[in-house]
Formats: structure tokens, sequence, C-alpha cells
């Protein structure tokens, strides 16, 4: 399924790359004019409680952590409370030397999938409204 890569939860070893990942997403948004994201943002603090809470995964290739997505069953801050049982997508990233292979649409559906079969309907991904890419990969993936 993800043609040679690994695919697993992300490791308290994994947290110096996702990081990485993330700031070279938010440099690579920000050249494309979209506001997503600003490098240095995260502290890795946020990273290792999302990994303890068993909420972050990683694509890899040859051990090294190329991509990442983050599953979470609540989002208060931005949903609020009392909202629809829903999976929350964040950090959805792929290494821009693997783009164009279909890796963030098998991340997303990946999700999609884990969302379904805790029971739950609704998938919601923490996007920029300017991110017209990502937005697509969202309707195109009903």
């Amino acid at each position: 399924m993800w043609g040679g890569l690994e695919f697993g939860e992300a490791t308290l070893d994994d947290v110096e790359a996702i990081l990485a990942l993330r700031d070279g997403a938010a440099r690579w948004l920000t050249s494309q004019g979209l506001d997503q994201w600003s490098a240095g943002e995260i502290p890795s603090c946020c990273i290792q409680q999302q990994i303890a809470e068993h909420e972050v995964f990683v694509l890899r290739r040859a051990g090294t952590p190329v991509g990442t997505v983050t599953l979470r069953w609540e989002d208060v801050l931005v949903w609020g409370e009392g909202v629809a049982p829903a999976g929350y997508v964040h950090n959805l990233i792929v290494d821009r030397s693997l783009a164009g292979q279909g890796l963030g649409r098998r991340l997303l559906q990946w999700a999609e999938d884990r969302v379904v079969a805790s029971g739950r309907s609704l998938v919601r991904l923490d996007c920029a409204t300017s991110n017209g890419r990502l937005r697509a990969l969202c309707v195109d993936a009903d």
C-alpha cells in the first residue's frame, strides 16, 4: 500500500524529525503564498505529548520519517465542546522529495478509515481556508 515505505505509530525518537518535516512544510507553504503554518511555532513538548497519547503516526523510508499525520478524537480549542463525534486530522505532511506520489491522499484515507472504524462518521481537517490544494484533497476523498 505504501510503495516500500513503512507506516506506523510515532515514537519519542521521531520528535525532531517530525518537527523538521513540519518546519520544512511551513517554509514551502509560505513560499507558495499560503499562510497555514510558521516554522518553529510548535515546541517539541507538544509533539511529545501527542505521541504519548498515541495520536501521531509516521511514514518512514529506510527508518527515517518522511511523512506524518496526527489524528485526535477531540479539538475543543477549534471546534468547541458538544459537537458531533469526529476525528480531527492535524499536521498532514509529506516530505517534498516525495510530492506527487499520492502519499498525502493515502495518509488522509488512512485517517478517514480509522475514524470510521472508531464508529464516528465525521472527519475534520485542520486546514487554512486559503489552502485550495489541501481542501481539494478532502473533496476528492469523498
